[in-house]
């Protein structure tokens, strides 16, 4: 989803519909943790030049793939999120102080360069502010529940395994201590 600054002109309509692909592309940096889903990606708004500030706003919409962290299901949820972003040439922060202190207005600045503007990236950061970081089916889904119970149902073993004495694991730890004891009597 790209933006040529010459062709915004006083301002221009957004339209733009990512499939399945473009979905799993935009999402990559996941490693398969956030996937597309055939509902593809849709981002329709409106941009803006002002002197050489790009104001984006819009809306965006998406059905976002994930394995839900309770059920270990793959899963999808919708997201219709708002998109307002201002971003700036990157060369205008050359000419700052570096100790000029930041008010929460400029936090809401993003930066380009050259004479194009790569809102995947933009996109990308908004779904991933408002996505849960360990997503998990709706509460109460009925699905989740059966999944649930079919673990539960193959974890069970009738009866619960006792190992008498500490953890074999722990066996060279447990040698190296016998030599410190054995050696500093």
């Amino acid at each position: 989803m790209k933006i040529h600054l010459k062709d915004i002109g006083e301002g221009k309509d957004l339209r733009f519909h990512l499939d399945r692909e473009q979905v799993d592309e935009l999402f990559a940096v996941t490693g398969g943790e956030l996937t597309g889903t055939d509902a593809g990606l849709s981002l329709n708004g409106r941009v803006q030049l002002l002197d050489d500030t790009v104001i984006v706003s819009g809306a965006l919409s998406a059905e976002i793939g994930f394995v839900c962290v309770r059920c270990a299901e793959l899963r999808s949820r919708r997201v219709e999120l708002p998109l307002d972003a201002v971003l700036m040439p990157r060369s205008s922060t050359d000419e700052l102080d570096s100790d000029l202190e930041l008010t929460a207005e400029d936090m809401d600045v993003s930066f380009y360069d050259g004479e194009e503007i790569e809102l995947d990236p933009l996109v990308r950061e908004i779904i991933f502010l408002e996505f849960p970081a360990f997503p998990a089916c709706e509460a109460g889904s009925e699905e989740c529940e059966q999944a649930l119970e079919a673990i539960k149902a193959a974890l069970d073993t009738g009866e619960d395994e006792v190992v008498d004495g500490p953890d074999p694991r722990w066996a060279a730890l447990g040698a190296i201590r016998e030599k410190l004891r054995n050696g500093s009597s």
